[in-house]
């Protein structure tokens, strides 16, 4: 009887955790698309990612405001991903991760997961690099590149 409760008890624990990545994903998915808009300021944009996660892939491939390419030269954002910080892009690059955005000193910005709430970090200088200008809403992620502790 404990080990049926047990396994029972364990296979609860096992499946809810499941929602939870989706959820992570899906919040990812939608603070990218609306980044990959305002830096564009289209409708849609082509995206290269830099490295592999299959679940965002999979994810951002039933974007309507994101369309996945293969090829970084073709693509008008690249959103970079843990352990693919060594290769530096002439687009607008985006970290996902807090070692990507850590590791990835040509990033314009990083998002990443802290205690179970993404956290959003626009560096000024680079966003002037590529000339971007963000709405007033993201005031409060937009900080300069002295203020990072990396």
């Amino acid at each position: 009887m404990k080990y049926i409760f047990a396994v029972l008890w364990s296979f609860v624990l096992f499946a809810s955790a499941f929602p939870q990545v989706a959820k992570e994903k899906l919040i990812e998915m939608k603070i990218i698309e609306k980044l990959v808009r305002d830096i564009t300021g289209r409708s849609s944009a082509e995206v290269y990612i830099a490295g592999k996660d299959r679940e965002l892939f999979e994810a951002l491939k039933k974007s309507k405001i994101i369309k996945i390419t293969d090829r970084p030269k073709k693509a008008e954002f690249i959103i970079i991903l843990t352990g693919n910080t060594d290769k530096q892009y002439s687009r607008p690059s985006f970290a996902l991760g807090y070692l990507a955005f850590k590791n990835c000193r040509w990033c314009i910005g990083g998002l990443y997961w802290r205690k179970g709430r993404p956290q959003l970090i626009l560096v000024k200088e680079k966003l002037e690099k590529f000339g971007i200008k963000l709405p007033e809403e993201y005031r409060f992620y937009i900080i300069r590149e002295k203020e990072l502790t990396r």
